[in-house]
Formats: C-alpha cells, sequence, structure tokens
C-alpha cells in the first residue's frame, strides 16, 4: 500500500482453496485424452502426440490397430454389457504405454 512500502503496517492477505478447481481440470484433462471406459488413450491423444512427434521426433512411429472379432455378434445376442465387458478386458492385456 502506498505509504507502507518499508513494513508491512499495512498488509491485506487473501487465500483461496482451488484444490477442488485443480482436481476438475485434471478430471477434464483425463477425458480429453482417455476412452472413459477403458482408459486407454483416444484418438484425440494421438492426434496431439502426431503433431508433437513430428516436429521433436527423427525415429519412425509404429502404431497398433486391433480389432476384436465378434463385438457386435457378442452385443446382439448377450447384450452391450456383455460387449463392453469383453471391451475392457480387451483392453486390459494390451501393454501399457
Amino acid at each position: 500500500m502506498p505509504g507502507y512500502e518499508e513494513n508491512f503496517g499495512w498488509v491485506l492477505v487473501s487465500i483461496q482453496d482451488i484444490t477442488a478447481r485443480k482436481k476438475a481440470e485434471e478430471y477434464l484433462r483425463y477425458l480429453g485424452t482417455r476412452d472413459v471406459m477403458t482408459g486407454l488413450y483416444n484418438r484425440g491423444y494421438f492426434e496431439e502426440m502426431l503433431v508433437k512427434l513430428e516436429k521433436e521426433r527423427k525415429e519412425p512411429v509404429s502404431v497398433i490397430i486391433a480389432d476384436l472379432n465378434n463385438l457386435k455378434r457378442t452385443n446382439d445376442s448377450l447384450g452391450h454389457q456383455a460387449g463392453d465387458k469383453l471391451i475392457r478386458r480387451a483392453a486390459e492385456v494390451l501393454p501399457p504405454l
């Protein structure tokens, strides 16, 4: 404050807990880069990383694409919950990044 530059005779302190906001930001960042059901990285993450790798990396990059056989049949005959379970199980056996 003017006139109190040399001491702390006039101090105003403001404290605000931003823990909830930071947790919400972290969760939104997670949702933007991960599939909620499996926890695997999503297309948005890979597109973002490809742009980054184009600028920084000199080595080639590989992408693995997998297809689940009979997923439609599982969904049609056993229901979408069974299909979702199959998808989650397939995600569990993939190596972590």
